[in-house]
């Protein structure tokens, strides 16, 4: 029996839904792109628990599935990289997110 579920990710089979295909689809084409147009990066803008790192991670592995080893798909977070006011920001943003990429698992 399907249940609703307010937070977290969606377990199709258990859980009531949305399908979003669509959508998922928008968003792979606009990172990918055509090989005149090429992809390029959007912003996903929402209030919390609308669905955003849901939205981003399908569309990952959705390009993951469709084009295998085309692509290197990858994930960071900028969560971490705080900046303050009296900081110089270009520095300080940028040692901060070297920092927190090395903690990323990279096969380069």
């Amino acid at each position: 029996m399907r249940t609703f579920h307010s937070y977290g990710p969606v377990n199709p089979k258990k859980n009531y839904y949305v399908p979003r295909n669509k959508l998922v689809e928008k968003s792979v084409q606009s990172l990918v792109g055509d090989p005149e147009d090429l992809g390029h990066y959007f912003t996903i803008w929402g209030a919390r628990q609308t669905g955003k790192t849901w939205l981003y991670r399908q569309s990952l592995e959705n390009i993951k599935y469709q084009y295998g080893d085309q692509f290197v798909v990858g994930e960071i977070s900028m969560q971490e990289i705080v900046v303050e006011n009296n900081d110089n920001d270009t520095e300080i943003f940028f040692s901060r997110f070297l920092r927190n990429s090395r903690k990323i698992n990279s096969p380069f």
